[in-house]
């Protein structure tokens, strides 16, 4: 028998068991593939609350606001499949019919809500999650991430998804993280669009970007804390579509390098030392129409806790300049930043004053301790603001937040109940705008100003 004939016979034998193999490997494929469908991860956050907003103002027809929302997220990632899984959440927000508020959209006098104060929590349903990640089994503990996503950046100063407002923050972007090597995490983000809190149907609820980064690099240090470096290179668009006047956006544009160390350290298994330090340089960046943007960042936290309660003395500051400029605005700005956890809950200053701001806090917060069933699960926080400007000696005023919340542990530990408080009273430059951050536009009044919460959450 030839060389060739029996290669010939023995390709024909072989033939039907690659057939089976192929056939096996198909079968196995499509198996792995509906339990990657069937066996995902499906999460819900539902939230109803109610905000009351009172100010006093310069305005005689302006009212108090009040509105009750709910928010409800439902989402669903699957299992992976060969290190890909897809990811998918549905965000709407819902209004009581009866709710009085100003803000974006559809605040007009014929409806009656821009004679109130703003609560900006709007109506409207959209997708605020939708991606695919990748994580390959050669690079562990890595994962690459494209479309519409959540970023939250150590503590949410400069990137968060403002996750107190209804509808939250997400972006388009494309996002690499990897814990490869030990102790380090290396986050790097490219943003193409933002979603803001203000929800698709605001002419600034979204806005482009152009050549931005995100670059955040932290290294843990074993018991004593964690050094981060970062540089967020953002140009934002200077005017978001549908916006027929300029909106100050490009004026955001900035590129901002810092460095920060923040941890905890334990004495014993009752008490510990929490402290943070935190500077960062900004400049101007990309379409932004300033000339030589120079701000800068300080933050300082320093406290104790003991069995979970921390009492901290902070401050923090972003630099301003002389508030009658009107060509420069050298004034440090955060706007992607979950600005609500910074600088009082009553929200007096989402956007830097242009003469900057000097928050000086001390906090007390934690879990109360009591042993009783059914009260044994109360954490609660009071904090005490004093704000001034960086530039021009001013003193803005002081503020009063406290919460107080109830984990209903008994029933479903992921079921919250809360009441939060903030009481904020202005001082130097009372009913009068703040120094402004964008020229010719209407600037928020220094004005006191109470808000109240009360909410019911539940999430898995």
């Amino acid at each position: 028998m030839s060389r060739t004939r029996s290669l010939t016979l023995a390709a024909l034998a072989l033939t039907p068991l690659v057939g089976r193999v192929d056939a096996a490997t198909i079968d196995d494929t499509i198996s792995e593939l509906r339990e990657s469908l069937t066996y995902g991860k499906p999460s819900l956050f539902l939230r109803y609350r109610y905000e009351h907003v009172d100010q006093e103002t310069l305005a005689t027809t302006r009212h108090d606001g009040y509105a009750a929302t709910s928010r409800v997220a439902i989402g669903y990632e699957t299992k992976p499949f060969h290190g890909v899984s897809v990811f998918g959440q549905f965000e709407g927000v819902f209004a009581n019919a009866k709710s009085h508020h100003g803000g974006t959209p559809a605040s007009t006098a014929a409806n009656g809500r821009a004679f109130h104060s703003a609560i900006l929590d709007p109506e409207g349903s959209e997708l605020n999650q939708a991606w695919v990640k990748y994580a390959p089994g050669y690079a562990p503990r890595t994962a690459v991430k494209a479309g519409r996503q959540e970023i939250s950046l150590d503590n949410q100063r400069f990137v968060g998804p403002v996750g107190w407002r209804q509808n939250w923050q997400s972006f388009d972007a494309v996002s690499l993280t990897t814990s490869y090597l030990e102790n380090t995490t290396f986050f790097y983000a490219w943003l193409d669009h933002v979603h803001r809190i203000l929800g698709d149907d605001s002419p600034v609820g979204d806005i482009d970007f152009d050549a931005s980064h995100l670059v955040n690099l932290a290294y843990k240090v074993p018991d004593i804390g964690t050094l981060t470096g970062y540089a967020y290179l953002v140009d934002m668009d200077p005017q978001p579509p549908n916006v027929a006047a300029q909106t100050g956006f490009g004026n955001q544009s900035t590129q901002t390098f810092g460095l920060r160390f923040n941890g905890t350290y334990k004495f014993d298994a009752d008490w510990s030392a929490v402290y943070l330090a935190e500077g960062a340089k900004q400049q101007d960046y990309g379409d932004n129409s300033l000339v030589e943007l120079d701000a800068h960042y300080l933050a300082g936290e320093l406290g104790g806790g003991w069995r979970g309660l921390v009492l901290k003395l902070g401050y923090e500051l972003l630099s301003g300049e002389d508030g009658t400029a009107t060509d420069e605005m050298n004034t440090f700005t955060t706007p992607l930043a979950t600005l609500h956890a910074f600088n009082g809950w009553a929200d007096m200053f989402l956007n830097t004053p242009r003469t900057g701001l000097q928050d000086a806090y001390i906090s007390l917060g934690g879990p109360i301790p009591i042993t009783v069933p059914w009260f044994d699960s109360f954490r609660f926080a009071v904090v005490y603001h004093q704000y001034a400007s960086d530039a021009d000696s001013i003193h803005y005023g002081d503020e009063m937040n406290y919460l107080l919340e109830y984990q209903v542990k008994k029933l479903d530990p992921n079921w919250i109940l809360g009441v939060k408080y903030a009481d904020y009273t202005a001082d130097d430059g009372e009913d009068a705008a703040f120094p402004g951050t964008t020229p010719g536009a209407a600037q928020p009044q220094n004005v006191d100003t109470r808000k109240l919460w009360l909410y019911t959450q539940y999430s898995f």
